[in-house]
Formats: C-alpha cells, sequence, structure tokens
C-alpha cells in the first residue's frame, strides 16, 4: 500500500528523514531504476516527478528537500512530486559533449 504525504502535514519533516535513512547507501538490484517525469501539463500545474527505488531517494532529499512538494511512500520505492522552481531540466542531466 502506498502512504501518502504533502508538504503540509506536521511530519512531513520527519517522514523525509525516515526515508533519506531508509534509502541511504542502498545500491538496489541489477533492476533498480530511477525516473523523472517531465510531463508539459504538470509542468504548466507547477511540477514534476521523480522516482527511484535505490540511494537516490537519500540524495535527492540531501539536495532539494526544500522543492519536495508531496511524497508516495512504496515502502521499495519512493515518488516526490517536485516544484518545477527546483528543477532544470532532463537535457541537464547529461554532461555536454560535443562531437569533434
Amino acid at each position: 500500500m502506498i502512504k501518502k504525504y504533502k508538504k503540509s502535514d506536521p511530519n512531513f519533516k520527519n517522514i523525509l528523514k525516515e526515508l533519506e535513512e531508509r534509502f541511504k547507501g542502498r545500491g538496489g538490484d541489477p533492476d533498480a531504476e530511477t525516473h523523472v517525469s517531465n510531463n508539459k501539463l504538470d509542468m504548466k500545474d507547477g511540477f514534476v516527478w521523480f522516482g527511484s527505488d535505490n540511494c537516490d531517494v537519500a540524495n535527492l532529499i540531501k539536495r532539494s528537500a526544500k522543492y519536495i512538494l508531496e511524497v508516495h511512500d512504496g515502502e521499495f520505492n519512493v515518488h516526490f512530486k517536485m516544484s518545477r522552481d527546483g528543477f532544470r531540466s532532463c537535457v541537464h542531466a547529461f554532461k555536454v559533449g560535443h562531437e569533434k
């Protein structure tokens, strides 16, 4: 069962701390994944989605907690509704490397 928490929940910061501890150092199995959903309609509404089942959960909380609007905790994976204000673009996930 997925547990859902919103930033307005009084225990939101504690929930983020618990998730950070639970996923810290978790490398994941060969099927582990992390993804970003950058849907134009969601962006228009001011958010993007980030999901992971490994240490990227802890790293995102440590790096960008102030932009987390909502948490969907599936125990073995987590999805974050993230404010668009903290999102650059999917393209910026990759290093610049021009062909010569």
